[in-house]
């Protein structure tokens, strides 16, 4: 059963074609009305049971210092080196030409 709030198969039951791990999470391959659809099992019954306070306090510190770290590291790249700009749409200490990655 889908029980992901806001799915819109939520609260329907759909036949498991197949299941696959991936990247450490299960993915079930369903039908669904003659299409066939994935559900992380997380947001099947077949998932852990949802948590009744799924943030805390502490979670929320955690994300907030992840933002701040990377709004910071965003600003940090933008500064252009030494003075130079960085608004001509080429990275800095590469020349025109040269492709980096």
């Amino acid at each position: 059963m889908v029980t992901h709030p806001f799915h819109p198969w939520r609260g329907r039951r759909l036949r498991v074609l197949a299941a696959r791990w991936a990247k450490g999470r299960l993915t079930f391959f369903c039908d669904a009305e003659g299409m066939r659809i994935s559900l992380p099992q997380e947001w099947t019954d077949r998932g852990p049971e949802p948590s009744d306070q799924p943030l805390s306090v502490e979670s929320l510190a955690v994300l907030r210092a992840l933002v701040d770290a990377l709004q910071s590291g965003a600003s940090a790249g933008r500064s252009a080196p030494s003075g130079g700009s960085v608004e001509s749409g080429e990275s800095p200490g590469t020349s025109p030409g040269k492709g980096g990655l």
